[in-house]
């Protein structure tokens, strides 16, 4: 009711009160309604205003949930493993392409640059659209080079703080997600890495106490490429550069193989008095092995300086087929490695949010007997957390792997052909028929016999496939409005 109206009801209610008193009856009533119709009037204006504020800030905060939700599932798919269909990223390890990125839409079907989500499409799924892609130099952000537009690593080199590496190796991505309810909008940006790891491993082997080595063992502490494979086991006079190998010339002998055996003192090799550049016998002798007669000679790094000992514990020696090669010398009396996450770089609190996202798990065996079978292979992080003392993981013959293993029991790998990583057992462990690129930890003595099978140190093997295995960490994250910092742990 408008003003106007209002004073020309008390106008005549004035006049009608003058002449006639009778009339106040009606007048204070006809004056009550004009009131509360009045104050009806203004309580559906506060509430129709009020329910469309209210209806915004639901949508508001509706949106806000699906951007959040749009980051989870970039996240959770670039946390897959890659043979997932469900993966986005680019295969683990491969350089990265400056110009790479995947969009993530609500629907059944994607183009050939999209990822459809993995929601039921029934009118009540979440509305979001997420942009992933490289993060990339520009004249505002680089590392003081000429390099606009590649890709940005995340290390102290590109200002992240002393937290980062000192040198950035894994590549930031640019996670920006856009949820959408009726005319509101809210759009969350994330930059992510992988949880980057600084290993560093004293030996190809090493083990908490004693372990008898038998059959033909072969261990090398020697670095050996990447790209290593069992075929590749032919002698070599030449390193991966294609220059001669001098593993000789430290002066002191790197092998542990047949020549000066002592079988019965379990014992070898007490020839380690050769000067820079002396051999034990010449590369045709092939009873006698030297350095220059070594296994994957090829493939073994030109930097000496990147060797490490053979293997670290209480080593007794059961056959002449066993062969150990390491950098002055070639075994050492010792403990084990440290603790995995020492091993790794992390803390403990980055170790446990790790596992707790591991690929593998105790759901993933099924025990017979004494034995604890893994019926996936051991692919990503692998942690089998739920071992007694007298059960232990075994595999499947011929089953491969990559990435992390993790064990806190024991650890038979006599079935397990191939695995380029990290081994680290808490446990015992049995060596039996497998190969190995990267490096293994026993943190128990085993002082039954084993052996059998390879053990070849390799930097680039660890960096590369636990490296690739680890999950994304958040850097920081903008709601539009700042970009803060996150506490740099997995998620």
């Amino acid at each position: 009711m408008r003003d106007q109206d209002l004073k020309g009801i008390f106008h005549r209610l004035f006049f009608i009160t003058v002449r006639n008193e009778k009339g106040m009856i009606i007048a204070i009533g006809l004056l009550f309604l004009a009131i509360i119709a009045l104050l009806s009037s203004t309580a559906m204006l506060v509430t129709t205003s009020d329910m469309k504020y209210g209806g915004n800030f639901k949508a508001r905060i509706q949106a806000s949930y699906f951007s959040e939700a749009g980051v989870n599932e970039a996240l959770f798919r670039m946390n897959l493993l890659y043979k997932d269909s469900r993966f986005i990223g680019e295969k683990p390890g491969a350089e990265p392409t400056s110009s790479w990125h995947r969009l993530i839409v609500v629907g059944t079907a994607a183009g050939s640059d999209q990822t459809a989500t993995l929601q039921t499409l029934d009118g009540s799924e979440r509305q979001y659209t997420v942009d992933i892609r490289y993060k990339k130099e520009d004249k505002y952000f680089n590392n003081d080079a000429d390099d606009d537009d590649e890709v940005v690593l995340w290390g102290q080199d590109f200002s992240y703080g002393p937290n980062a590496p000192l040198i950035g190796k894994n590549p930031v991505i640019v996670i920006t997600s856009a949820g959408v309810v009726q005319n509101q909008k809210h759009t969350l940006i994330a930059e992510v890495t992988r949880l980057p790891l600084d290993i560093h491993v004293n030996a190809a082997l090493s083990v908490g106490g004693s372990i008898r080595l038998n059959e033909a063992t072969f261990i090398s502490g020697f670095n050996h490429t990447a790209d290593t494979t069992p075929s590749d086991d032919n002698p070599s006079e030449t390193d991966s550069q294609s220059k001669t190998l001098t593993l000789r010339g430290n002066g002191v002998d790197n092998h542990g193989g047949v020549e000066g055996h002592e079988l019965a003192g379990y014992f070898n090799d007490t020839d380690t008095g050769f000067t820079g550049g002396a051999n034990e016998d010449t590369f045709d002798s092939p009873d006698y092995p030297d350095e220059a007669d070594i296994l994957y000679g090829a493939k073994i790094e030109s930097d000496d300086s990147t060797y490490l000992t053979g293997i670290i514990g209480q080593i007794k020696i059961l056959s002449e087929a066993v062969s150990i090669y390491g950098h002055n010398p070639w075994m050492k009396k010792g403990s084990a490695d440290k603790s995995l996450y020492k091993l790794l770089g992390i803390t403990p609190d980055q170790l446990q949010k790790m596992l707790d996202k591991a690929d593998v798990t105790d759901k993933d065996t099924s025990l017979s007997g004494q034995s604890l079978h893994l019926n996936k292979p051991p692919e990503g992080i692998t942690y089998i957390a739920n071992l007694s003392q007298d059960v232990k993981i075994r595999f499947p013959s011929n089953m491969k792997g990559w990435g992390l293993l993790y064990v806190k029991g024991d650890l038979d790998v006599d079935q397990l052909s191939t695995f380029k990583g990290l081994i680290y057992v808490e446990g015992k462990i049995e060596l039996g028929d497998f190969w190995l690129l990267g490096a293994m930890a026993a943190q128990k003595s085993n002082p039954e016999e084993t052996g059998g099978g390879e053990i070849l140190y390799s930097q680039a093997a660890l960096d590369e496939n636990v490296g690739n295995a680890m999950k994304y960490i958040i850097l920081g994250w903008n709601d539009g409005r700042n970009l803060k910092n996150a506490d740099s742990n997995p998620i």
